[in-house]
């Protein structure tokens, strides 16, 4: 419970960070694109991508659904 007495809801932010054997960036791959934008879909809550290579530049994306703008969701199904 909060000082004034109402209960605050705390969210926690997923994180996840890929790196590889590249100088530059490594991105997720169409198929784990998709099943982190369905996670999402599911939780109601973006997941952080943190992406670089063995040097230079990191990239952050703050949802996995910026990987795949036109991904394939449950409301498709319906």
């Amino acid at each position: 419970m909060g000082r004034n007495g109402r209960a605050r809801e705390h969210q926690q932010r997923q994180n996840l960070s890929g790196t590889g054997e590249s100088n530059r960036p490594v991105s997720p791959c169409g198929m784990c694109r998709q099943s982190l934008a369905e996670y999402e879909e599911r939780t109601k809550q973006p997941i952080r991508l943190i992406l670089s290579g063995m040097e230079g530049k990191v990239i952050i994306i703050e949802s996995a659904a910026q990987l795949l703008p036109l991904s394939f969701g449950s409301g498709d199904m319906k």
